[in-house]
């Protein structure tokens, strides 16, 4: 009896040095993993955001991807001016600060060329990312005069110009899918952390269930060698 009380003691400790070892390493030290404002919680918080954010991006995106296919299959095949009626049928203003006009100018110009080249060579050709160049230095002209690239929500540089709204639009939805991409990473990358954070915690469980188990039966060995009533569970 005592040699086996001796045993489970010994175990116990090892048990206790591989916890403490295991916490040690741990690049997520209790208690600040679970509960209010533990590391858990706020990675959770996180996924919460970025999920809300990526669902508000990717609503914006199918809504204008949507207007700019109606606008384009109307404007192929009932012409300039019932593309111009849908246009302003979904509330596009076309009013544009003066100073803006020849920036608009050329950056649908811009946009257009980009758009035709690109069908034709693909949008990896070299002049396609000249002109992507060129279109980036545009619109850091923009800030520099404190405005904003025009897209289909702030209008469009000329009410007749249909392609270049519909190149316009077809930006806008680009540099959405590239914002939502990015949150897909980062959505990624953080849930990531959530799964190695929850299998610590699940580990770090077990390893305190057994030393449990194991301090509770020492504790009944060593009632039993004093003649003592054991312990009830």
């Amino acid at each position: 009896m005592e040699a086996a009380r001796d045993k489970l003691r010994a175990d116990l400790e090892a048990k206790e040095r591989a916890h403490q070892a295991f916490r040690q390493k741990s690049p997520y030290p209790l208690p600040n993993v679970v509960g209010k404002g533990g590391a858990l919680s706020i990675i959770n918080e996180r996924l919460g955001k970025i999920e809300s954010q990526r669902a508000e991006l990717q609503l914006k995106m199918q809504i204008m991807d949507d207007r700019a296919r109606q606008i384009e299959k109307r404007y192929k095949e009932q012409g300039k001016a019932a593309a111009r009626h849908l246009i302003d049928a979904m509330g596009i203003d076309l009013n544009r600060p003066k100073a803006a006009s020849k920036l608009d100018e050329l950056l649908f110009q811009l946009l257009t060329q980009r758009q035709r080249l690109a069908q034709t060579v693909g949008a990896d050709h070299p002049q396609v990312k000249e002109i992507d160049d060129t279109i980036r230095m545009v619109k850091e002209i923009y800030k520099e005069f404190g405005l904003n690239p025009p897209v289909a929500k702030d209008g469009r540089p000329a009410p007749d110009d249909v392609e270049a709204c519909i190149a316009m639009m077809k930006e806008e939805v680009a540099e959405l899918q590239s914002r939502i991409a990015t949150l897909d990473n980062l959505f990624d990358a953080e849930s990531v952390k959530a799964k190695d954070i929850g299998r610590y915690v699940a580990d770090d469980e077990r390893l305190r269930a057994e030393i449990a188990r194991l301090r509770q039966v020492l504790a009944g060995l060593d009632a039993i060698l004093r003649g003592d009533t054991p312990p009830a569970k």
